[in-house]
């Protein structure tokens, strides 16, 4: 049976722009781009970090506080070579979206400058320590800038209520609590704040929080 020339076309159509794909240019890259977005292991998280691939193949990569510059190049098919950032392949440049992949993360740029009010990877760290060591100006100055208390961090994806209760910080849960912090979630080993909080019952000051987590959790 011969298929109906409607699904020909159709197969010569897409084989025709598979035929007209054409590899990334140092011209469609150069200029200003945020990275806003990294996703790996199906999971993404918020970036802030400005960069610019300028001619004479030099670029700049700030994410204060942290400021990087060095030289680029493209390496045919879609290898993009940094002089501080190694391994990363283009698996997207079209118009004002660029895809990075790099160890099986997929790291998204967007043309122009980064918004004030995004987050950068510097300030989950921020925000995670604070919760750890009970700093609430701090963890309060990231939850009105609009981080969100469910924010998972990418080593060990503990939430910043998880880390108050490692570290038997129960002023930081109920400021987290407060501003819907989930207690059911749990991190890669499989954990929530309330286990934790269990080990540091016998901490001075933890049987509050650990109660506070057990009303919290019970169905």
């Amino acid at each position: 049976m011969r298929p109906p020339l409607a699904a020909l076309g159709l197969v010569c159509a897409l084989l025709g722009t598979v035929a007209q794909a054409k590899p990334p240019t140092a011209a469609a890259l150069q200029g200003k781009w945020c990275w806003h977005e990294t996703q790996t292991q199906g999971q993404s998280w918020p970036e802030k970090a400005q960069v610019e691939w300028l001619p004479q193949g030099r670029y700049s990569w700030s994410e204060p506080p942290f400021h990087l510059e060095g030289r680029w190049s493209l390496k045919p098919p879609d290898e993009l070579e940094m002089s501080h950032h190694r391994g990363f392949r283009i698996l997207l440049l079209q118009g004002d979206e660029l895809h990075l992949g790099q160890f099986g993360g997929v790291f998204k740029f967007r043309r122009g400058s980064c918004a004030a009010n995004s987050f950068s990877g510097q300030d989950r760290l921020s925000f995670h320590n604070a919760a750890a060591s009970g700093d609430l100006p701090t963890l309060q100055k990231y939850l009105e800038r609009g981080m969100s208390a469910n924010l998972q961090d990418q080593v060990d994806g503990d939430t910043a209520l998880i880390k108050a209760a490692k570290f038997c910080r129960p002023e930081a849960a109920q400021m987290l609590l407060a501003r819907g912090a989930d207690v059911g979630l749990r991190n890669q080993d499989g954990r929530r704040a309330l286990d934790y909080a269990r080990e540091s019952r016998f901490h001075r000051g933890c049987a509050p929080l650990l109660q506070t987590l057990q009303d919290k959790t019970r169905p």
